[in-house]
């Protein structure tokens, strides 16, 4: 097809190429495939089509064996790859929080990263994600290691979208190097269902055992409106 640019009409001509002979004979033509060849044409396997997913509570279930899957092979890649940044506009006058010390109108975007039980918050870039969430799962316990311990649903309301939390258990390393200790610790990743893909909206970070237990037992009010343990909830 002709390909147009700045209202001139460019014709691309393609000169066929032939192979001469060298004794001048003429041009060849290509050898047929051989009986192999069209063999392995024939059954050749098709590259499967990733399967559709579903929104709504029974379809996060089923997506959530992926993020089980993420957390056992601790790959934090897996949740940035799936990230939606968020874009917080500054007015300049904050005396708190990311925006203080920034101009009017300044606009921060990243991942967002909450502290349970707390006023910190921070906006991170994917890789910044990637790093920090790798070496927490660095730091867990090979006896507790983190895992999907429990899945929830918040609904939508107070201007934002009904999200669903992925909550992870797990039992970390923390402290000074010459002084660590164990300690109980959950991480709660929001996903939302948007134009057809479960997305990664960001994450609330229960770093200490007060703060985790809420989520690990399922008596949260203003946290969700739905907790099912994922042995349960498992498809």
């Amino acid at each position: 097809m002709p390909a147009t640019r700045a209202g001139l009409l460019l014709v691309f001509v393609v000169p066929t190429l032939l192979t001469i002979a060298c004794d001048g004979s003429g041009p060849s033509t290509p050898a047929p495939p051989t009986p192999e060849e069209r063999t392995a044409a024939a059954t050749a396997t098709p590259t499967p089509e990733a399967a559709p997913e579903a929104g709504g509570l029974d379809g996060f279930r089923a997506f959530a064996a992926g993020i089980a899957a993420a957390v056992d092979a601790a790959e934090p890649a897996y949740f940035a790859d799936r990230s939606m940044e968020a874009e917080i506009a500054c007015s300049g006058d904050e005396t708190t929080g990311i925006c203080y010390g920034q101009p009017a109108g300044a606009v921060l975007r990243g991942i967002p990263s909450a502290v349970a039980q707390s006023d910190a918050f921070a906006l991170m870039s994917a890789d910044e994600y990637v790093e920090m969430l790798r070496s927490w799962f660095a730091d867990a316990s090979p006896q507790e290691a983190p895992t999907l311990y429990a899945i929830a649903r918040r609904p939508a309301g107070e201007g934002g979208e009904e999200t669903f939390r992925a909550i992870v258990s797990g039992t970390f390393l923390v402290g000074p190097a010459d002084s660590r200790v164990l300690r109980q610790q959950a991480r709660i990743f929001d996903f939302q269902f948007l134009d057809g893909r479960w997305r990664f909206t960001g994450e609330v970070y229960a770093s200490v055992p007060e703060s985790a237990q809420p989520w690990s037992s399922g008596h949260c009010d203003e946290c969700f409106d739905l907790w099912e343990r994922w042995t349960e909830a498992a498809p």
